[in-house]
């Protein structure tokens, strides 16, 4: 399993590594993507990664795919539709099943892998 680096501003609390769900053998990996979102809908959103890169993940139904941001000095609950417009950095812990990026956690204003400069 790949982690995320830490947040480049000084300012934001370090990223819980693991979601703490239990994966075991011949389960889909957890993957790590982070960039600034391009869309968001209630089914996926659009992320655009600081090489160009456009990657696509879906969100689970309900409330399965969390959205956090910092308040306070703490990664909290946050509502996606409050606070993740186009533009936003974020940093994604996805489970990759197939082809497919099926969101677990999105962090927002958090940036993760390459530098987004």
């Amino acid at each position: 399993m790949s982690s995320p680096s830490s947040p480049s501003a000084s300012a934001l609390p370090a990223i819980p590594s693991s979601s703490g769900r239990s994966l075991g053998p011949n389960q889909p990996p957890i993957v790590w993507i982070g960039g600034k979102l391009t869309e968001l809908r209630p089914d996926r959103l659009e992320l655009k990664e600081a090489f160009g890169s456009v990657v696509t993940v879906r969100l689970l139904g309900g409330n399965a795919s969390a959205f956090f941001r910092v308040s306070g000095g703490a990664w909290k609950p946050a509502d996606p539709r409050a606070y993740a417009a186009a533009g936003t950095k974020a940093c994604i812990e996805t489970l990759m099943n197939g082809g497919t990026l099926l969101a677990l956690r999105v962090f927002l204003g958090a940036d993760c892998g390459p530098s987004m400069g």
